[in-house]
């Protein structure tokens, strides 16, 4: 039980290491320079990446890919919205969420099933 449990336990915190560097990644190539941003997105990606992470291991197989596209999608919503409150500028905060998640989509896919 308690191997069990350590696994689950280093699978969200790896996704969350994983997800956390590629969005950090994603901001330079997006030449962001407002370090609250940096800050901002690490924040954000504690809560929505291990909030999804656990939401989706209790999901039968068979519905995990829609329901990963559907917190894809909430998260980079949430992620916009909160974004925006630095920034000012939604279409700004939107841009940026939407290129950090498709980031780290893309990012950690690599990693986990073609590496």
């Amino acid at each position: 039980m308690y191997l069990t449990i350590r696994l689950i336990y280093d699978h969200f915190i790896n996704a969350l290491f994983l997800t956390v560097v590629l969005e950090i990644f994603s901001l330079l190539l997006q030449r962001e320079k407002n370090k609250i941003l940096y800050i901002l997105v690490i924040i954000i990606n504690i809560f929505t990446n291990l909030s999804m992470n656990i939401v989706l291991y209790y999901i039968p197989f068979k519905y995990y890919y829609y329901c990963l596209i559907l917190f894809e999608i909430l998260v980079i919503i949430i992620e916009a919205i909160i974004l925006n409150f630095v920034l000012k500028d939604f279409k700004k905060a939107f841009r940026i969420s939407l290129i950090n998640n498709l980031i780290s989509w893309l990012g950690s896919y690599l990693v986990y099933y073609i590496i």
